[in-house]
Formats: structure tokens, sequence, C-alpha cells
């Protein structure tokens, strides 16, 4: 019973991250991808360390849970960490993964 690894990912990519087909494992994606109403963990966040850093300083990092609000393709979303609001431009919550 093998997993299926997409080989095409960079290298500096944490353990654990990928395109993995196995059975009873959820999928890791962007924030963007989990659709509205949609509960997820902040499991990596692929930004700059000042990206990093205002994410952090809003309690969005990694562990979080976020449910995204509102938003639609190409524009920002919003979203709940805990009892606060968010509004994230698309191409950083592109860069916040969850599962």
């Amino acid at each position: 019973n093998s997993a299926a690894i997409d080989r095409s990912l960079p290298k500096n990519c944490p353990p654990g991250f990928g395109r993995i087909a196995t059975k009873g494992f959820e999928m890791i994606k962007p924030l963007t991808e989990l659709g509205i109403g949609n509960p997820g963990i902040v499991t990596a966040i692929r930004g700059s360390v000042k990206e990093v850093s205002s994410l952090k300083d809003l309690g969005l990092h990694l562990g979080s849970q976020v449910k995204v609000l509102h938003g639609k393709e190409g524009d920002s979303i919003m979203v709940a960490v805990g009892d606060a609001r968010i509004g994230i431009n698309y191409q950083m919550a592109k860069k916040i993964l969850v599962h």
C-alpha cells in the first residue's frame, strides 16, 4: 500500500508536505481552496519573515483553527481565527496551507 508523492515539489518543502494519495488522510491545501464555511488548521505559511510576523500579530500562526467566511477566487478573503476576523489578500492566502 504505497503513497503517490508529487516529486515536482521543491526540496525545501517541509517534511510531510505534498499531495499524498493515502486513504484516511486529509489533504493539505492553500487557504484559498478551503471553501466558505469550512474549518481548517494552519499547517504552514510560505511567506517572508515580515509576512509571517504580520499574520502572527493578527493571531494567525501554525496550528491556528480558521474558517473562511467570505471571498472568491482572485479577491481578498475574510477568515475567522478564534473570535477575530482577518482580511487576507488572495496572493497571501494562497501561501497559507491548511488541512
